[in-house]
C-alpha cells in the first residue's frame, strides 16, 4: 500500500473515531436559547438590562425555549426564575472599584452542565465581560453557534479612566480594541445597538457585526406622568425654575461634570440627577456650591421614575461613552427635549429629528449646550412643540420589532456562520468530506438510475405477455 493510500485510509477511520468522540456535544434542539449575561439584567438597574428584559419577553411570548446564565454579588435574594424559566446564577468576584458588580469565567463549569442538560441551539453572551471566555470554550467543545451582543464601549471607558502619562492612556486603548477584534472576530454574530458603532467594529476589521435595533416603552415613559407634586419635590420647592434632569449611572465617563459649568452660565435653573453609581460621592461634592439648586434622588422605579422624566423641562446627556443611550430614548417618549452629545449611539437616536425634536451638541462644548438649554428655557412654545415631535419618533421604535429581527434574521445568519467557522472548513477539507460526498453521490445517483431502470421494464415484460396471450 503507498503512503498515499494509506493516508486515505487513516483519514476515512479518523471521521468514524470523530464522529464517536462527537457523542460527547449534546445534539442541538429547536428554538432554544441560552442567554449567558452579566450583571444580571434581572437586579442590576441600567438601559442594558431594559433590553435583556424585553429580550426575554419577547422569547416567552414566542414559545421559545430559554434560560439565563448570570452573576450577580447582591446579599439580598437572588431571583432563580423569571417568566417561568430558570436563572442560574454562577460564581462571580466582585469589581473592586464598584461592588455591584461582579466578573465570572465559570470556574465551577455550571455553564457547561446547563448546556448538557438543556442543549441549546444558540448562545448569546454579553459583552464586554468575563463570560465570552468560557462561552468560547463551549461553543466550539459542543458546536453551537454563538452570538455575542456588545454593549459597554470600553475604548471610551479607557480615555475616562487611564492617566495619559507616557502614552499609556493611547497604549490601552489601542490594546482594548485588539482584544475586541480577537475575541468579536471568532464568534458566528455580533450585534451592536446602534450603527455607529457597528460602523466602528468594521472599521476595526471585525466581522459579522449587525445592528440590534433600538426600542422603548412607551407606555412606560409617557407625558401623561407628568407630576407638580414630583416637580415639586425635584426642584426643591422652586417649581417655576427651569428644570433640567439627568438620568443614568453616576460614572465618571458620563462627563456629568460638564453639567456643572453649564449651571454657572444659567439663571434660574435647576438641576435634578436620578441615578447612582461609583462616582456619585464625588458628584455630591462637585456640586456642593450649587445648594438645593442641585437634587440627588438616588435610583427610582417604576412610576416614580416616569413621573421625574415627564416633569422636567429638558433632559442633558453630555455623555460620549453611550452605545446607544436609553434614558435619551426613555426622555423623548416623555415628550421632554434631549439637548444630548453628538458621539456614541445617541446620534441615532436624535438625528432623525434634530432641531425639530431634540439637538446634538459636540463633545465637550459648554457653550453648545447652554445655548440650546437657554433656547428651550425661554421659548416655552418650542420646547413643547419639541416634545411632541420627539415622542412622535419614538413612537416608530417598538420592543416587538427590535426582538423580532434578533430572533428571526440575527439567531438565523448566526448559525449559518457557524457551518463556516475555518476549524469546521479545516475539517471538512482534512477529512476528504468534499471527494467523500461526491463519490457516495455518484454512487447514489447510480443506484437510483439502476432502480429506475428497473421499474420501468416491468411494464414492458407484463405488455409482452400479454399480447402473446
Amino acid at each position: 500500500m503507498t503512503s498515499f493510500s494509506f493516508l486515505i485510509v487513516a483519514l476515512l477511520a479518523a471521521t468514524k473515531t470523530v464522529d464517536a468522540f462527537s457523542a460527547i456535544a449534546p445534539p442541538q434542539g429547536k428554538n432554544k436559547v441560552l442567554v449567558l449575561v452579566e450583571p444580571s439584567p434581572l437586579t442590576y438597574v441600567s438601559g442594558y438590562a431594559n433590553r435583556f428584559q424585553a429580550l426575554f419577553k419577547h422569547l416567552d411570548s414566542q414559545q421559545t425555549n430559554f434560560e439565563v446564565v448570570t452573576v450577580d454579588v447582591h446579599s439580598g435574594q437572588k431571583p432563580d426564575s423569571h417568566l417561568g424559566r430558570t436563572v442560574h446564577h454562577t460564581a462571580a468576584v466582585p469589581i473592586p472599584w464598584y461592588n455591584e458588580l461582579g466578573l465570572s469565567v465559570d470556574w465551577r463549569f455550571q455553564i457547561g452542565r446547563v448546556i448538557r442538560r438543556m442543549r441549546p441551539d444558540i448562545l448569546h453572551v454579553s459583552s464586554p465581560g468575563l463570560l465570552p471566555f468560557p462561552a468560547l470554550l463551549y461553543s466550539r467543545l459542543f458546536q453551537i453557534p454563538l452570538l455575542f451582543s456588545y454593549h459597554t464601549h470600553m475604548p471610551i471607558y479607557v480615555r475616562s479612566y487611564v492617566p495619559k502619562f507616557m502614552g499609556l492612556q493611547r497604549g490601552c486603548e489601542w490594546l482594548s480594541w485588539q482584544l475586541i477584534r480577537i475575541f468579536h472576530s471568532m464568534v458566528d454574530a455580533t450585534v451592536a445597538t446602534s450603527p455607529q458603532i457597528v460602523q466602528e467594529f468594521k472599521d476595526h476589521g471585525i466581522p459579522r457585526c449587525f445592528l440590534w435595533e433600538k426600542g422603548v416603552d412607551t407606555e412606560r415613559f409617557h407625558p401623561r406622568f407628568k407630576s407638580q407634586e414630583m416637580r415639586h419635590r425635584i426642584t426643591n420647592g422652586n417649581p417655576d425654575d427651569f428644570l433640567i434632569v439627568h438620568v443614568g449611572r453616576l460614572g465618571r465617563e458620563k462627563r456629568i461634570d460638564e453639567i456643572k459649568e453649564i449651571l454657572h452660565k444659567m439663571d434660574n435653573t435647576r438641576l435634578c440627577i436620578v441615578g447612582h453609581g461609583p462616582y456619585e460621592k464625588q458628584l455630591h461634592k462637585n456640586f456642593a456650591e450649587f445648594g438645593d439648586k442641585v437634587h440627588f434622588t438616588g435610583l427610582l422605579h417604576g412610576d416614580e421614575l416616569s413621573q421625574a422624566y415627564a416633569s422636567a423641562d429638558a433632559f442633558c446627556m453630555p455623555s460620549d461613552s453611550e452605545t446607544l443611550g436609553f434614558v435619551v430614548l426613555e426622555s423623548m417618549a416623555s415628550e421632554v427635549p434631549v439637548v444630548g452629545c453628538n458621539a456614541g449611539g445617541i446620534p441615532h437616536t436624535i438625528r432623525p429629528v434634530e432641531n425639530t425634536g431634540s439637538f446634538l451638541v459636540e463633545t465637550g462644548d459648554i457653550d453648545g449646550y447652554v445655548e440650546k438649554l437657554k433656547l428651550l428655557q425661554s421659548n416655552v412654545e418650542l420646547r413643547q412643540r419639541m416634545g411632541r415631535r420627539s415622542r412622535e419618533e419614538m413612537l416608530r421604535w417598538s420592543w416587538e420589532d427590535s426582538m423580532s429581527q434578533l430572533r428571526e434574521e440575527t439567531y438565523r445568519v448566526a448559525k449559518e456562520n457557524k457551518h463556516n467557522r475555518w476549524e469546521n472548513r479545516l475539517w471538512r477539507v482534512a477529512t476528504l468530506q468534499p471527494l467523500r460526498k461526491r463519490i457516495f453521490g455518484r454512487r447514489r445517483r447510480q443506484q437510483q438510475r439502476t432502480v429506475m431502470g428497473a421499474g420501468d421494464a416491468v411494464p414492458t415484460v407484463v405488455s409482452a405477455k400479454v399480447e402473446d396471450i
